[in-house]
């Protein structure tokens, strides 16, 4: 086999392997955009926890405070975050919990880190994107899910 060809084969077969698998209907572009979205969510959902000691109660009371972090810190533009609300692998908007518990923590308040702040709504091929009080984020089936938030 010559070098040419072996290269070829070394470029080719991992393309070949991956494209037995049927990874890219869970993890994909929209994935890494979701995960993106969801670290960006739950981190104006802990700012909200850490400033007034509880979680939100509310969609409503929620996109009004995440609509009134000055922008330099909030990252998104205004005009842009119902759109942000929106999970880009099922279309749907993610469920936002809020009534898990919040503990003091020094002088501020926080979340659990294994606590599930937010999940999609329907998911990708059986999997939902959650993430925890951690700013971690997993896909897990629904009776993963189910068990995470009873």
């Amino acid at each position: 086999m010559s070098s040419i060809s072996r290269c070829v084969l070394a470029a080719v077969f991992p393309c070949i392997l991956l494209a037995g698998c049927k990874t890219e209907e869970v993890v994909g572009p929209e994935t890494t955009d979701a995960e993106i979205r969801l670290a960006n969510i739950s981190g104006w959902y802990l700012r909200h926890v850490r400033q007034y000691g509880r979680t939100p109660r509310s969609d409503a009371e929620f996109f009004a405070y995440v609509r009134n972090i000055p922008g330099s810190e909030r990252v998104i533009p205004v005009e842009q975050l119902d759109s942000y609300y929106i999970s880009p692998r099922d279309k749907q908007q993610w469920v936002i919990r809020y009534s898990v518990p919040v503990e003091q923590a020094g002088e501020s308040y926080a979340v659990p880190p294994g606590t599930v702040l937010m999940h999609e709504s329907v998911g990708l091929a059986g999997k939902k994107l959650i993430v925890r009080g951690n700013g971690f984020t997993e896909l897990v089936n629904d009776a993963t899910l189910a068990e995470l938030t009873r």
